[in-house]
């Protein structure tokens, strides 16, 4: 089921992706827009393609059939990577002892996105500005080892926004990150989305903060289920049917 789309421009397009592993199908015609100003919950079970539609749209993957346009490019000829911001799965499973500060994770976030500073002064701004966003700028001389994950992370968002991304994508951000710093967590994304128009893409399985953050959900099992609404998803024929069949479209397990 696809509602009608939102009216903001659109930054993402895939349309009638499919790819496989070793000929076992995870994606199966996957076509959806991703637009300005989404707030997108991508949800599924464990194997449903959800990491594997995001590495594909970030160019990461090739698609076996199918094509991807970024800001109104076709994937091939898309250059400007500082418009996205990416936090991937796992980001903050590194060698802890690694002696690296805050200050330079967040640093590689311009290096990354192909965006050199005349000065070091102004590259050093920038680094303080997205720290302040994420409200980790008092750990800027802190080595990103001695974090907690939930602190960890927010570096990695900052690392992600520093170059000031038109859309910030995040593959499972919350897991291991306890109650509390959800709720931190998700205010910080929501200030983002708000105050700053970011679009934000976001791989989850904590189904019951959809209600109160996202604004769109896309719901995949190798075929896009539904893409629409969050307040439309639990009322949809298909999610009604795919449980009706025992068939659970969430699962909690990481």
């Amino acid at each position: 089921m696809v509602l009608s789309e939102s009216e903001g421009a659109v930054l993402v397009d895939v349309e009638e992706v499919t790819y496989a592993y070793n000929r076992i199908r995870v994606l199966d015609g996957i076509s959806l827009k991703i637009r300005t100003g989404d707030f997108l919950a991508i949800i599924g079970p464990n194997g449903s393609g959800k990491t594997t539609l995001i590495k594909i749209m970030l160019g990461l993957l090739k698609p076996q059939t199918g094509r991807i346009r970024l800001f109104e490019k076709t994937l091939g000829r898309f250059t400007d990577w500082g418009k996205i911001g990416y936090v991937p799965q796992k980001a903050t499973h590194f060698d802890t002892v690694f002696p690296i500060s805050v200050k330079e994770v967040v640093s590689l976030g311009l290096t990354a996105a192909g965006r050199g500073m005349s000065s070091k002064n102004k590259a050093d701004v920038l680094v303080r500005e997205a720290l302040a966003r994420v409200e980790m700028e008092e750990f800027l001389s802190h080595r990103i080892g001695t974090l907690s994950s939930g602190q960890q992370q927010r570096v990695f968002i900052a690392r992600a926004i520093v170059s000031h991304p038109s859309i910030l994508i995040l593959d499972e951000p919350t897991t291991g990150v306890d109650a509390g710093m959800q709720e931190r967590f998700f205010s910080i994304l929501g200030k983002l989305h708000r105050e700053e128009n970011m679009t934000i893409v976001m791989i989850t399985h904590e189904v019951g903060i959809l209600d109160k953050h996202f604004n769109r959900v896309a719901c995949l099992n190798q075929k896009l289920i539904y893409h629409g609404r969050h307040d439309e998803f639990c009322r949809s024929d298909e999610f009604k049917k795919m449980i009706a069949d025992g068939k659970h479209v969430i699962s909690h397990t990481h």
